[in-house]
């Protein structure tokens, strides 16, 4: 039986691990606090994914490791790029492949619409130069035959269970000024 590691348990996370379990997949929910959804085959791991070595034992044995983390905004250049570096050595060590779930802030302004996955990355802000930071490693590291890696990329609040918070949903279109 496959078994794949899911670092992270918010909207994304969660539905990745649930989709999986459903399929009969053995999943690993690693968060810090333990928590992820509560189903057969899914297993909840308490762990700072910052922790390499730790992160490294938790995934030994896994065909894939999806990167679903999502520190807060203000916190993104000085959380995120412990994160991303023991994910990347996990899946080195390990020999899983490592799926990151991307957002499109890399891309920056100028990026023309719609958007294509050879666009250029420009991005200028803060958030958007970590996220291309971050694609940079994983494709040179991928590309280097370092370890095998993928990345998935949506908007932010993207899945079933963001409906209250996507620009799409409801709350936000009700609260729009255009629509009073």
């Amino acid at each position: 039986m496959s078994h794949h590691i899911v670092v992270g348990a918010g909207p994304v996370g969660s539905g990745i691990a649930t989709e999986l379990a459903q399929r009969g997949t053995s999943v690993t929910v690693v968060t810090r606090s333990g928590s992820g959804p509560d189903l057969p085959l899914v297993t909840r791991v308490a762990l700072d994914a910052s922790d390499a070595d730790r992160l490294a034992r938790a995934c030994d044995g896994a065909d894939a490791v999806y990167n679903c983390v999502n520190p807060p905004y203000h916190r993104w250049p000085t959380e995120w790029p412990p994160i991303h570096r023991a994910l990347m050595t996990s899946a080195e060590k390990t020999g899983a492949v490592l799926v990151m779930m991307d957002n499109l802030y890399p891309f920056g302004p100028g990026t023309p619409m719609p958007m294509h996955e050879g666009d250029a990355i420009n991005a200028t802000g803060e958030k958007g130069a970590v996220r291309a930071s971050m694609e940079r490693d994983l494709l040179a590291a991928h590309a280097d035959g370092r370890m095998r890696a993928t990345m998935a990329r949506a908007s932010d609040f993207y899945g079933p269970t963001v409906l209250g918070w996507s620009w799409a949903s409801g709350r936000c279109r009700a609260s729009s000024p255009a629509r009073r």
